[in-house]
């Protein structure tokens, strides 16, 4: 088995945080009667220049549910309470299933052969009143979330605390699956721990290194099952980009080797292969009449 301990992101990589907080924020600023669009525009601001804040260090996330709802109620001239707003808004994200189709079956399927785990930069009581909800709390067997920790991914001590209490846990062994390229991604990086980008809006590929990146859960199912990756890159001088596959060393044999790179990447494809930002083991030289060499 490839890896033992597959550490799971919550929002946008298992439940739909903006699904979840559209229908929440539409609830109170009607009540407000302030035009969603608007007050959306005012409040992503504010929060996301908070995150950013508590991710880089200089603030604690304390600080994000004390602060957001009252900084929007001050854009608008309204009185309130913003930390007892925070609360409502936080309640009414676990009012209702926001897990993204297919992800109660994966876990189901996962959990059989692998120890799962929460790492998030959530609210603990929020997470795990959604993840209840949703059906989706009893397959984790450890969750770790920075507002008890003290520090947010992508801190090193965030995933030190990871380490210190998954018993045997081996970063080599581990895979962090999330959606943040700042917080998950760069976590993992930090840690030392193989990384999953779980990317279904199929945004552009990013410089920063990335062992896997995957469109759904079974691109994810497909490739904890490999027994040892390995990564190919295409050369080709119409190609503006590197573009580097990883895939399971058995489907190699599989690889019909054709003159038009264009049809190669769609075997890769075809075969399983996902992107990669890791260097390459094997070049296809499609420049050298399609030889590939061991990459050194």
């Amino acid at each position: 088995m490839l890896y033992t301990d597959l550490l799971f992101d919550v929002d946008d990589t298992l439940l739909q945080f903006k699904k979840g907080e559209e229908a929440a924020l539409q609830t109170i600023f009607a009540d407000y009667g302030i035009d969603y669009a608007d007050g959306f525009e005012t409040f992503r601001t504010i929060s996301s220049a908070l995150w950013q804040a508590a991710e880089a260090g200089e603030i604690t996330v304390p600080t994000i549910l004390e602060t957001r709802f009252m900084k929007w109620l001050d854009a608008y001239q309204l009185e309130g309470d913003g930390v007892a707003l925070d609360e409502r808004f936080r309640s009414l994200l676990a009012a209702d299933d926001y897990s993204f189709d297919g992800a109660y079956d994966m876990l189901r399927r996962l959990e059989r052969h692998h120890r799962l785990s929460i790492v998030t930069n959530g609210v603990g009581n929020t997470q795990d009143a959604r993840l209840k909800r949703s059906n989706l709390d009893s397959f984790f067997a450890y969750r770790f979330v920075s507002s008890e920790i003290g520090v947010q991914k992508p801190d090193e001590r965030f995933f030190e605390a990871v380490n210190e209490t998954i018993p045997e846990f081996q970063a080599e062994r581990a895979l962090v699956i999330g959606d943040s390229l700042t917080s998950d991604m760069e976590g993992a990086r930090r840690a030392g721990i193989p990384s999953c980008w779980f990317n279904p809006e199929r945004a552009s590929i990013p410089n920063q290194p990335i062992d896997y990146i995957i469109h759904d859960y079974a691109d994810l199912e497909r490739l904890v099952a490999w027994q040892e990756p390995v990564r190919i890159r295409i050369d080709h001088y119409q190609l503006e980009e590197e573009r580097v596959y990883v895939g399971d060393r058995s489907m190699i044999d599989n690889l019909m080797w054709l003159e038009d790179w264009h049809a190669v990447e769609k075997q890769l494809h075809a075969l399983g292969f996902l992107r990669t930002t890791k260097p390459a083991h094997l070049v296809l030289d499609f420049d050298t009449q399609l030889k590939y060499v061991l990459h050194t």
